[in-house]
């Protein structure tokens, strides 16, 4: 090997020392895509575009331009490439986007490739800028939304365009409404949907929360799904909170005792007003629907929700439903933490309701189970 103290020749890119460019201007297109391709010599080139001027920038881009499809997706290169977008003005913009616009959605699909697609669509300006990126994107909206890379920039489409401008997304995730339920019970598309209701305004709005409202039934007993009815629900609108509760209304109890959709029954009970709340209150009254539910591991927390939002003759209601059951229920490990959690004390045959009305606002979101407080 080498002596320890021997000088190390500066490694050639294409010839070129990347630690001594000078003046990039001289360099030619295929020693410049070299450069681009190589970690050390794309950031001695990033370094040059952040240090030189509109010449430097504009050489570069069009020695480049011909190769963005292929540099965007580079591990190295498709920094240099966001780099170059950031300094575009609105013409060199249009030419980078006529180059890349017929393999956008497939280069969005791509690990390195779609940072460097967000990064173009933030910096979009003109109406011709969006025609071209909703051109490249319309046909592909649903595929692209469940890509783990691809979803990315959609999001980023819904964040930086008007939102007339995404219409093309909202119209692709609500119609025909079967794509709503695929989009919506996905991982990635789960998280898209509530941005794109983030995003909407007025008529389009309403639309792609009427599509999640037909479908609230599935969706609340799906891993992701749940996660988008609850979105809705923490839209504080009072219409759309009784709304959902119309959608769910005779399921209460069958949802109650699943793990996903017993999530939303709890925060649904939270969050109704007093007369929607008492119409969901009466699918739990029944004896047996209680019973079933203290001793199931999701159920025993809507017990609880329910007897902490319940009004004093509703919890009186529901303690007389279990007044038969005690016996049953008393050794049950679950119905003994409510019980305990809710202030209810089981004194032989009879439960006696301890609870103080102010103390019921202390009880916090069930959920699955809180930590134990600290030691004072």
């Amino acid at each position: 090997g080498m002596g320890v103290g021997a000088p190390t020749a500066p490694a050639l890119i294409a010839g070129v020392d990347a630690d001594s460019l000078g003046d990039v201007t001289a360099l030619s297109p295929q020693q410049l895509f070299a450069l681009c391709r190589d970690q050390h010599g794309c950031r001695a080139l990033q370094r040059v575009v952040d240090d030189g001027g509109d010449a430097t920038h504009a050489h570069l881009l069009h020695a480049l331009l011909s190769h963005f499809v292929m540099l965007m997706r580079d591990p190295f290169a498709n920094y240099l490439c966001q780099k170059l977008i950031e300094r575009c003005d609105d013409a060199q913009r249009q030419l980078v986007l006529r180059a890349v616009a017929p393999h956008l959605a497939d280069i969005a699909t791509d690990a390195h490739g779609t940072r460097a697609v967000q990064k173009l669509v933030a910096h979009v300006r003109t109406a011709d800028d969006v025609a071209l990126v909703r051109a490249a994107l319309q046909h592909s909206v649903l595929a692209l939304v469940r890509d783990s890379n691809a979803n990315h920039v959609i999001q980023r489409c819904l964040s930086c365009l008007a939102p007339d401008d995404c219409a093309f997304i909202y119209r692709a995730v609500c119609t025909p409404s079967t794509s709503l339920l695929a989009i919506a019970t996905h991982r990635h598309g789960c998280c898209v949907l509530q941005r794109c209701i983030d995003s909407a305004v007025s008529e389009q709005r309403s639309e792609l929360i009427a599509a999640v409202l037909a479908h609230a039934l599935p969706l609340v007993q799906d891993a992701y799904g749940n996660y988008v009815v609850q979105y809705v629900l923490d839209l504080r609108m009072p219409a759309l909170i009784d709304d959902v509760a119309a959608a769910l209304r005779t399921h209460i109890a069958v949802l109650s005792v699943q793990k996903f959709s017993s999530n939303v029954v709890e925060k649904l009970l939270r969050a109704a007003a007093p007369h929607t709340r008492a119409v969901l209150l009466a699918e739990l009254m029944d004896a047996d629907t209680l019973v079933r539910l203290l001793q199931d591991p999701y159920g025993n927390y809507v017990v609880q929700t329910a007897l902490a939002v319940s009004n004093a003759q509703q919890r009186a209601d529901l303690i007389a439903a279990l007044q038969p059951h005690l016996e049953t229920l008393r050794n049950t490990p679950y119905a003994k933490r409510v019980f305990a959690k809710c202030r209810l004390v089981v004194d032989g045959a009879h439960v006696t309701d301890n609870a103080l009305p102010h103390a019921l606002g202390s009880l916090g979101d069930g959920g699955g189970g809180g930590g134990g407080g600290g030691g004072g």
